[in-house]
């Protein structure tokens, strides 16, 4: 996201980090030299330096702390002295895509589909009457300046289309109906 501080344009990233059943949204966006991290509480300066091999010292509020990032199971493990934890970060587009998967895993059929964000459909990969298994791709829709393959969470029939490729969509927005 693109906006103005101080007459500066900065790009905003926006994550959310996982620490157990714990989430913390973060926006980080760089000012000059300095990335800046800001928590919704306050905004902390943030100066990280890689050292290799997974070791990073990293000054937050003028406090240093070294960290060496390992891997277990798809996350990521921070140890930091004699503690470790395991962390996992979302972007904002990973997120509303974890949103939208977990709304769609009960065992009820589905019905519908629905966008799981604001977007663009670039491309519709089926038609009506068309038989789908679970993990085929349905739409492409772009969001963020990135392509998303939504796919099928189980099997079943295309009954109706309600949108075009090159339409616009808002979260929420009625992309398809099932059988």
């Amino acid at each position: 996201m693109e906006v103005r501080l101080q007459g500066k344009e900065v790009r905003i990233m926006k994550y959310h980090i996982h620490i157990g059943e714990q989430e913390i949204p973060l926006e980080l966006y760089r000012d000059g030299e300095t990335i800046r991290v800001n928590n919704g509480n306050r905004e902390i300066p943030l100066d990280i330096h890689y050292i290799g091999d997974g070791f990073i010292s990293v000054i937050i509020g003028g406090r240093q702390y070294d960290l060496y990032l390992s891997e277990n199971s798809g996350n990521m493990v921070v140890h930091i002295g004699f503690n470790k934890f395991e962390v996992s970060v979302l972007d904002e587009r990973e997120k509303m895509l974890s949103e939208f998967a977990k709304s769609h895993s009960s065992k009820t059929k589905l019905s519908e589909l629905k966008a799981p964000m604001p977007g663009l459909v670039v491309k519709i990969l089926v038609k009506a009457g068309d038989e789908f298994k679970r993990g085929e791709g349905l739409i492409i829709i772009e969001a963020m300046k990135m392509e998303n393959e939504l796919k099928a969470v189980d099997d079943g029939r295309v009954k109706e289309i309600k949108v075009s490729s090159g339409d616009a969509v808002d979260k929420g927005t009625m992309l398809m109906k099932f059988e």
